[in-house]
């Protein structure tokens, strides 16, 4: 991902969860099946150590807004794959 405007840890982890679940990711729509693997240079984790945030915070930020609303997924025609329940 590239974001070279955010400056504080809200931005770039926002940025880092919204990424992760576009509809043009794989770990998007196969987070079920998979693993997200989160990695940073200097330049972002100073930052978000300014912050307060420890590694156990960038966790659950990330697994709490890395998440598409299921019409989305619907609209870009991503639902009832691998295994999915139809809904």
């Amino acid at each position: 991902m590239n974001d070279h405007v955010s400056t504080s840890a809200l931005g770039i982890l926002t940025r880092s969860a919204t990424t992760a679940v576009s509809l043009g990711s794989n770990v998007g729509w196969y987070f079920a099946q998979s693993q997200l693997l989160v990695c940073s240079g200097p330049s972002t984790r100073a930052p978000i150590a300014e912050d307060g945030f420890a590694r156990a915070d960038v966790q659950r930020f990330v697994y709490e807004h890395a998440r598409l609303p299921l019409g989305r997924l619907k609209l870009a025609g991503m639902w009832g794959m691998h295994d999915w329940p139809a809904g």
